[in-house]
Formats: structure tokens, C-alpha cells, sequence
């Protein structure tokens, strides 16, 4: 007898769900009630897609330190620019193409990594982000610099090997 197998569809899942299923032995409801206490959440080498809901949610006003390294997070909600007192957005070694406008709102942002990830153009957002001391871009497919990126006074650290930019805008040098 030969059995034939059909695929059936796989029921779309949420980032919450992606993320129960990713913390053994703990429940993602317990990862995020000590975020909102502690003010950092860890999400490495999940297999995340999104974000979770709660990073846009329940946590805009307490997540401090973000680090979602390591993941498949294509895409970041324009809610991004919801969190208020986010200190440290690290989102290296994900597919990010792009990077929503809204980032500009989090005021508070001293340190962004976006190294590792699909971003062909820099984002131009990020020159908004006047506390920004660290920028880590490495590893994207960026060929230009925008001369707007000497708007970031208290940058001191730019990290942009591995890409493919040739020339730095004239306000570099």
C-alpha cells in the first residue's frame, strides 16, 4: 500500500505563541511579567518571526533593554516608536529590510544594533535619534550614508563595515 500525505495548512501563530514555545521549562506570560518589573527582555535565538503583541503592548512604558538577536524578525510595527524609555534595541541576525519612521520617537534610545540584517538603505530615521551614542550597522547591503547622519550629536560609535558604501558624505570628514 502506498500512502499519500498531504500538507495540511499550518494554523498561523502569534509571537506570543512562537515565543511559549521557544522558553522551555518557563511560560512566556512569566518572561514578560519579569520584563515589566526588571525593565530588560531577552528574546535570542528564539525563531521569532515578530515581535511578541506585549513588546508593543504591556511594555511600552517599563522595557528599558530589548535584545531580539538571532531570530527571523522581517518586520517591526510601527509601534516601535511606542517605547518611551527604551534604552538599547539590539536586532542583529534578523532579515530586517527596513526600519519604520517611527523609531524616531523612542528619545531615549543610546544604543542600536542592526548589524546582521537586510537593510539596503540606511535608515534615515535613526538621524533623529539625538541620545544615539552607539549605531551598529554592519553587515547590511548599505551603499550610502546620508549627510544628515552628523544630526546625531552624541554619536560615538558608528560601526558600518561590511557593506558595500564606497564614499562617506563630506559632513564625515
Amino acid at each position: 500500500l502506498t500512502y499519500l500525505k498531504t500538507k495540511l495548512p499550518e494554523k498561523p501563530t502569534s509571537a506570543k505563541n512562537e515565543i511559549a514555545s521557544a522558553l522551555p521549562g518557563s511560560t512566556a506570560d512569566h518572561t514578560f511579567r519579569q520584563a515589566s518589573t526588571d525593565g530588560n527582555l531577552s528574546l535570542i535565538d528564539k525563531k521569532l518571526t515578530q515581535l511578541p503583541d506585549e513588546v508593543y503592548t504591556t511594555l511600552t512604558d517599563s522595557l528599558v533593554c530589548l535584545v531580539a538577536s538571532k531570530n527571523k524578525i522581517s518586520e517591526l510595527r510601527k509601534e516601535i516608536g511606542d517605547l518611551k524609555v527604551l534604552r538599547k534595541l539590539d536586532l542583529s541576525n534578523n532579515m530586517l529590510s527596513s526600519i519604520p519612521e517611527e523609531i524616531s520617537s523612542c528619545h531615549q534610545l543610546v544604543e542600536l544594533t542592526l548589524r546582521s540584517n537586510l537593510l539596503k538603505v540606511f535608515p534615515t530615521a535613526v538621524t533623529r535619534l539625538n541620545n544615539l551614542t552607539h549605531l551598529d550597522l554592519r553587515g547590511n547591503g548599505l551603499v550610502t550614508i546620508p549627510p544628515s547622519i552628523n544630526q546625531i550629536s552624541s554619536l560615538q560609535v558608528l560601526l558600518l563595515s561590511q557593506n558595500s558604501i564606497t564614499t562617506l558624505p563630506q559632513e564625515l570628514c
